[in-house]
């Protein structure tokens, strides 16, 4: 999956499902699975009055971090890591 910075997007699994009006895209990161897949992150910050982050796949797919070094893909429980440069 390509990991250029693009203009700000709606989430697409967010935007669809109205939990969330407006969303806004902080950042991208790259992670990698245990084959060494790409993988990128996408960190959303919602337009509620609590404005609470969260992440997806580039795809919509949403993630859970599960530490600072560990984020599991939520419908398949798969794990991706920090990719090494």
């Amino acid at each position: 999956m390509p990991t250029s910075t693009t203009a700000r997007k709606t989430a697409p699994s967010r935007a669809k499902a109205g939990s969330i009006h407006a969303t806004r895209e902080l950042f991208r990161e790259r992670w990698c699975d245990e084959d060494g897949n790409i993988f990128t992150v996408v960190a959303w910050r919602g337009s509620s009055s609590q404005g609470q982050a969260f992440y997806t796949l580039a795809d919509g797919t949403p993630v859970q971090f599960k530490s600072n070094s560990v984020v599991r893909i939520v419908p398949t429980g798969e794990l991706l890591f920090p990719c090494e440069d």
